[in-house]
């Protein structure tokens, strides 16, 4: 599968960001939502080496294929923490839902998400896609900032509002103690569908 191509420049800072992106695709089979943790090893020069913490099968292949394809400036060897969220497309939901991550094995001087909220998939909204957010995470594990990378739309702001209520098991310093960082939240969405409808029952005149 080949994962949507997406290009951004974005204005050089201290805080790491990248400066192009690839979106992952939504496995065309996928019969249900997924998350997927990655860690992005940096080095200059070089392409992101990038390690699947937590997540399978074809959603794990779609975000590491399009994750291996970011882009970033950086002077020194560091890592990031990108959260790949395949949203459950088999239904509308009106309101977002707390799903756990499975435990993944991230240094300890990354953040790891614990817990992360569902985005709703608005009802005046049309297409699918996907946001990509920066999120401050502070040593409590609480978003306490987000920064849209790329955005989807109408889907933009029910993804941010998603992502301000993840939780996070906080990054350590190297005297064990916690500490603020930042993480990256990809949410991917296609377009909900919903049951078939049966054709009607012989003697009916309804489908149900």
């Amino acid at each position: 599968m080949i994962p949507a191509f997406v290009g951004l420049l974005l204005f050089a800072t201290s805080v790491i960001r990248p400066t192009f992106v690839v979106e992952p695709g939504y496995p065309p089979n996928a019969v249900g939502g997924a998350s997927v943790v990655a860690e992005l090893r940096l080095t200059p020069g070089t392409d992101p080496d990038v390690r699947i913490l937590s997540g399978t099968g074809v959603f794990a292949e779609s975000a590491k294929s399009a994750l291996q394809q970011w882009r970033f400036t950086t002077d020194r060897k560091t890592s990031v923490i990108v959260v790949v969220r395949f949203r459950d497309p088999n239904f509308y939901s009106t309101g977002s839902a707390a799903k756990e991550v499975e435990t993944g094995a991230a240094e300890p001087s990354l953040p790891f998400p614990a817990e992360i909220v569902e985005p709703p998939y608005p009802a005046n909204a049309l297409g699918q896609g996907s946001v990509i957010i920066r999120a401050d995470v502070s040593a409590s594990g609480t978003v306490t900032a987000t920064e849209v990378i790329k955005e989807a739309g109408g889907l933009t702001s029910a993804s941010e509002d998603a992502v301000k209520g993840w939780r996070f098991l906080p990054a350590r310093d190297t005297q064990g103690g916690v500490k603020c960082s930042s993480v990256f939240a990809v949410l991917v969405f296609r377009i909900p569908v919903t049951a078939p409808v049966r054709p009607p029952a012989p003697g009916t005149d309804h489908a149900y």
